[in-house]
């Protein structure tokens, strides 16, 4: 049976001659955060400069919060929700693997790029450690972000030079065993035919042993996850 694969999120990001988008998102406090759980083919960087907040990638929720970067690998369906009543801000840097892999299969994509990148230990790594290479990081975010959204001459150079050092910065976060999460891959994909069924069958009223048939799982199973 294919799998469909609902919510690709309807933006562009970017253009083909320059395929990458930043972006800032305010919240005040008591805002009541909409779910928005989404996938799109980019790489997406998401790093918080204040507040704290639910979010999850496939099956994996967690807790980020003002100083924290979770790197999402492409095609990986995330969201967030609950910004635990406090004012939350936040930045993001999406952009196609292709704007930073240069001449097709060279070194640094082999030795770099595709490991980093690779969905075979996990949907993203998340970066919170309190050190110098984290300040550089969080900070070398900040100043793409900022060049991106000045435009200055010539922005579209440095934009790709800060990312490349943005990358550098996080393999050399990974030397100091921050590693990538390995999701739970069933979990994930129980996730993802639970989402078509759902959009699928929106207009119906859903109850739960049609979803347990869809899915060949017992009513108890799917109760108890």
């Amino acid at each position: 049976m294919k799998i469909s694969r609902p919510l690709r999120e309807n933006r562009q990001h970017g253009d083909l001659l320059f395929p990458v988008s930043a972006y800032e998102t305010k919240m005040e406090q008591d805002f009541e955060m909409p779910l928005s759980y989404h996938w799109h083919p980019e790489i997406e960087i998401f790093f918080i400069t204040s507040g704290k907040a639910n979010f999850q990638v496939e099956a994996e929720p967690f807790i980020i919060e003002e100083g924290d970067v979770l790197l999402i690998k492409p095609n990986a369906l995330h969201g967030s929700h609950d910004c635990f009543g406090t004012q939350l801000e936040f930045r993001a840097v999406v952009f196609d693997y292709s704007f930073l892999s240069g001449m097709a299969n060279d070194r640094i994509e082999q030795k770099y790029l595709n490991p980093l990148f690779s969905e075979e230990q996990g949907h993203f790594i998340l970066l919170r450690e309190k050190n110098s290479i984290q300040k550089a990081l969080f900070e070398m975010l900040n100043k793409t972000f900022f060049v991106f959204d000045e435009k200055e001459k010539g922005y579209e150079v440095l934009v790709r030079a800060y990312l490349l050092q943005v990358v550098y910065d996080i393999l050399m976060l990974q030397k100091g065993e921050i590693k990538p999460v390995k999701t739970n891959t069933r979990k994930s994909e129980m996730i993802r035919k639970i989402v078509g069924f759902v959009e699928e069958n929106h207009t119906q009223r859903i109850v739960l042993n049609s979803l347990a048939a869809y899915l060949s799982v017992s009513e108890g199973y799917l109760d108890r996850k």
